[in-house]
C-alpha cells in the first residue's frame, strides 16, 4: 500500500525537477517534490502501511542528527538523537523533501556531467504553505533558512536487477 504522496512520487518527475535545478551532492533549494507535510503525518502513514513511507521513517530513525560542538566550534553527529528523534521533539516545524542524485560525479557537477540518477535524498524542511488536500508533484518552496541545514540529507541508493533498467532523457539540460 502506498500513502497517496508515494503513489505521486515518481523517478520520472524527480528527473523532471533536477532539470530545473540541479548540483551533485547538494540538496535543491526550491526544485524538490513536497512530501508530508510533518514527520507526524509521515510516521501515521508508515503506521497506516505505506512502505515507502515506513523506509523513510527508518532512514530518518537511522541517520544521527548533526549538533553544534561548543568545545571545537564545529559541527558533530550526535551519539544519542537520530534525525528522527529531533524532528519529533519540533512539534511538526519540518516537512518531508524528496530528491535525486548521482554518487558517480564530482561534487557542483552539472546535470550534464551525468550518466546515472542512482541516490534519492530524504531531508527535512522548514514546513512551509502546504496543500493537505493536493497530492499532485510539485515544486517545494524555497528553504535556505541555515538551521534547516543542521538536517542531514538521508541518502537511499536506487538500484535495479542487472539489465533492468530505465532510460530517461535528460538531454533537454540547459546550461
Amino acid at each position: 500500500m502506498r500513502c497517496r504522496y508515494c503513489q505521486n512520487l515518481s523517478i520520472e518527475h524527480l528527473v523532471d525537477l533536477a532539470k530545473e535545478e540541479f548540483e551533485a551532492e547538494r540538496f535543491p533549494s526550491r526544485a524538490f517534490y513536497q512530501h508530508h507535510v510533518s514527520v507526524t503525518a509521515l510516521e501515521e502513514s508508515a503506521e497506516q502501511g505505506c512502505d515507502l513511507c515506513r523506509l523513510i521513517v527508518k532512514g530518518l530513525d537511522t541517520e544521527m542528527m548533526t549538533i553544534w560542538d561548543e568545545e571545537t566550534f564545529s559541527y558533530k553527529r550526535s551519539e544519542f538523537t537520530t534525525v528522527l528523534g529531533h524532528a519529533r521533539s519540533c512539534t511538526d516545524a519540518y516537512d518531508i523533501r524528496v530528491s535525486i542524485n548521482t554518487q558517480h560525479v564530482d561534487t557542483h557537477s552539472s546535470l550534464a556531467d551525468v550518466l546515472m540518477l542512482d541516490i534519492l535524498y530524504v531531508k527535512l524542511g522548514m514546513a512551509s504553505s502546504h496543500d493537505e488536500t493536493s497530492a499532485s508533484p510539485r515544486i517545494g518552496s524555497d528553504y535556505s533558512d541555515s538551521l534547516v541545514d543542521l538536517f542531514p540529507v538521508v541518502l537511499f541508493l536506487l538500484t535495479s536487477p542487472r539489465g533492468k533498467y530505465a532510460l530517461l532523457d535528460i538531454e533537454e539540460v540547459d546550461e
